[in-house]
This record gives structure tokens, sequence and C-alpha cells, in this order.
């Protein structure tokens, strides 16, 4: 799992439009669709439905989106955590 992946469905999902996720992560659709459908092959199952309103999270996309969303937390605080103790603002003597 690479972390630029969590953040695409991440947008996707927020998005409702895989489009509008592209423009706002600063790629091609082509590339976001290719992406999504690798990592939908990875993970063995569909992430979206596609329907005419958009796309739509599946139970197994929504599993990922909580994962995603707890993944991308945890590294953001962690290097919040490293910023500090090189600011000399946490850490030991």
């Amino acid at each position: 799992m690479d972390f630029k992946h969590l953040e695409y469905i991440l947008k996707i999902a927020e998005e409702n439009n895989i489009t509008r996720a592209a423009e706002k992560l600063y790629i091609a659709q082509p590339s976001l669709s290719q992406a999504l459908q690798k990592i939908e092959e990875k993970v063995g199952t569909p992430l979206f439905s596609r329907n005419a309103n958009g796309m739509e999270l599946t139970y197994a996309g929504e599993m990922y989106y909580k994962a995603a969303t707890e993944i991308i937390n945890i590294y953001n605080d962690f290097t919040n955590e490293v910023t500090y103790v090189n600011d000399l603002k946490k850490g030991r003597i």
C-alpha cells in the first residue's frame, strides 16, 4: 500500500467524482482511474460503486476509507512529534 494511494481513495470519496478528485490531486484523470483500478485489484474487491450520481463507497470502500484516515492521522501525528523534537520543544536530554 502506497501513501499516495490512501490519499487517492480519500479524495475520490470526498468528491464522489473521479474527474474532480483528479483535478484536486493535480493528476490526470486517466492516471487516477488506473491507480484506482490497481488498488481495487490489489484489495480484491471494488471500493466504489459507479452510478449516474458519481462514485459511492462500497462496504469494503468504507473500511478502506476508515483505515486510510487513521493511517494518515497517525502519520501526521508522528511528523508533528518529530517536528517538536527537532525544534527542541519536546524530547530527552
